[in-house]
Order: structure tokens, then sequence, then C-alpha cells
């Protein structure tokens, strides 16, 4: 009994180790309270749809905050991502309507946030001009050769298209749609980057002092660009999600994503000023906000300034906490 007794104290001390230390298992401490708490208020909000459909929502903000993780570790940041969805949403249709097969068009898609992404971190690596600055403009580039692509959607009505936007995979009672599918798969695949690839380790260390990472034989530049080139594809994968969902490319898709990208990011654990970040935490601030505005829809309260209201409380309440566990622990 008292080894019993001794293995749960130990258990419990690095559960609370994690709460206090890591703001992803925060997350995932107040996602499962506040669903938990909805469950029991709001009739129908839990079943087996409730993940799949989190994930569904979450997508485009989710996919969008991975990239934006991988800028902010190594203290650059990306303010084109919404617009980057948009345009890459925009090669999907067209790639489809010029009779492409929809892999190819995918694809497309995705090689239009590569290349976006690589060229804006040539840009910040030439240049020398700021990221917040350089993004700045390409976030205006990209919304405007969104616009000049297409003023309206492009409605994509191919039989295959259709029938991949239209696909569900029925797994533990619910409906898991490829924009959901999307959303995980670059979740897993982001993680595994992160806590994997040399360049991600490396850019955490630019992060959190450029200084010492050139010391080491870094090179800042070339870790920034790719960092950006992920980025990029994440925008790319977020225009793909975005014709997915809605079977169309619109030039007015992804406004303001970049921002509820970079909260999402932030309050999963990712520093503005680098050398901090996560994937998970990123992407459980995206199903934590995506589960506030189911919560909103199912109590008759779905009105979108009151949706980003409460948003907005949320994440500075959290940051707030956040500040005040790091200070408590220094």
């Amino acid at each position: 009994m008292k080894d019993i007794g001794a293995r749960v104290g130990l258990l419990a001390g690095g559960v609370r180790e994690r709460l206090r230390n890591e703001p992803a298992w925060r997350l995932l401490a107040l996602l499962c309270v506040f669903v938990v708490a909805c469950g029991m208020l709001l009739p129908n909000y839990l079943g087996a749809r409730l993940l799949p459909d989190l994930c569904a929502d979450a997508a485009l903000p989710g996919i969008a905050a991975v990239g934006v993780v991988f800028v902010l570790a190594c203290g650059s940041i990306d303010l084109s991502i919404g617009s980057l969805a948009a345009c890459s949403s925009l090669v999907v249709a067209s790639s489809v309507r010029a009779g492409a097969p929809p892999g190819l068009a995918i694809l497309a898609g995705f090689a239009s946030g590569v290349t976006s992404g690589l060229a804006l971190g040539w840009l910040v690596r030439a240049s020398r001009v700021p990221a917040f600055v350089a993004s700045l403009g390409a976030m205006f580039a990209l919304r405007a050769s969104a616009l000049a692509m297409a003023e309206e959607s492009i409605a994509i009505d191919e039989a295959r298209f259709a029938a991949w936007s239209g696909a569900a995979l029925d797994l533990g009672g619910g409906r898991w749609r490829p924009a959901a599918g999307l959303f995980v798969l670059v979740v897993v695949a982001g993680h595994l980057l992160l806590s994997r690839w040399r360049a991600a380790r490396e850019a955490l260390v630019v992060g959190a002092d450029e200084q010492a990472a050139r010391q080491a034989g870094v090179d800042p530049g070339a870790t920034r660009l790719a960092m950006h080139a992920v980025a990029g594809a994440c925008g790319g994968l977020a225009g793909v999600a975005l014709a997915l969902s809605s079977s169309a490319g619109s030039s007015i898709g992804g406004v303001a994503l970049e921002l509820d990208a970079i909260a999402c990011a932030v309050v999963g654990g990712a520093s503005l000023s680098g050398g901090r970040a996560s994937v998970p935490g990123a992407a459980l601030a995206a199903l934590f906000f995506a589960a506030l505005a189911r919560a909103l829809q199912f109590a008759g309260l779905s009105e979108a300034g009151l949706g980003r209201l409460c948003a907005a409380a949320l994440f500075f309440g959290f940051l707030v906490f956040d500040h005040a566990v790091a200070r408590r622990r220094a």
C-alpha cells in the first residue's frame, strides 16, 4: 500500500509540475473542464461527433497556427498567412477548372504556399527588412493577387473534387471530414518536425539568443528562411483546407486568419520574442476557441461579435495567468 501511495504521489507531482511549466498541459486541462461543463449545461453538446467537428472548425486557424509556431520559434513573424491561404485556395480552384485531377490541384495549392514562404524568407534574409514589415507587405500583395485572380469565389463543381471534399471517415461514431483529417496530420507532422528536425531546434536557439547561435555555427538567416518555408507550406495547406471545406476558392477567405493563428500560437506557449514554441499547444488553443464558438452556438449566442469578444477575453485572461505562473516560478 505504501508503494502504491508513493507511486500515486509521484504521478500527481509530475502532473502538477507539467501543469505549472507547460502551457499545453494547462490548455488540455482547461479544454477538458470546459467541454465537460458545457456538456452538463448544454443539451447535445457532447457526443461522438464533438471531436471531429471541433477539428473541422479548428482546421484553418489550427493549420495556420502550426506555421506561425515555426516562425515565432526563430524570433520572426508572418502576417501574410491568411492572404496566402486565400491565394492557395484559388490556385486549387483554378487548377481543377483547368482540368487538373484533384490530387494535382491540391499539390499545386501546397506548392504555391511553399514558394511564397521561401520568397518571403529570402526577402527578409536578403534585404534585412524586419519580418513584421516584409510580411505586412506580403499580406497586401497576396491579397491583391487573390483579388486579381477572382473578385468573387470560384466554385469547384467538378465531380471528382466534390467526391474528395464530401468524403468522410466514420471513426468512433463520428464523421471525420477531409479538413479535420488534414488538421490532425499537420499537427502530428509539425510536432515531429519541431522536436526532431535539426533546423527547427536551431530555430529555437536563434530565437532565444541569436548571438550565441552564431557562435555555435548556426546561420540565423538560413534558419529563418527554412522556418518561413514551413510557414508558407502551412499557409498553402490552410488554403487547401479552405477549398475542401467550402468546395470553392475565395479571394476574401482567410481574412484575419493570421491574427487567429498568432493568438493560438501564443496561447499555446510560443513567445513573440522567440526561443519558445509548441505545436500541440497551438493545436489545443485552436480546439479550445472552436469549442467556445460551438458552445455559444448551442446557447443561441452565435453572433460573430460576441464570439470574438469572448475569445479576446479568454486570450488576455490566459496570458495574464501564464505570466503570473511564470513570475511565481521565477
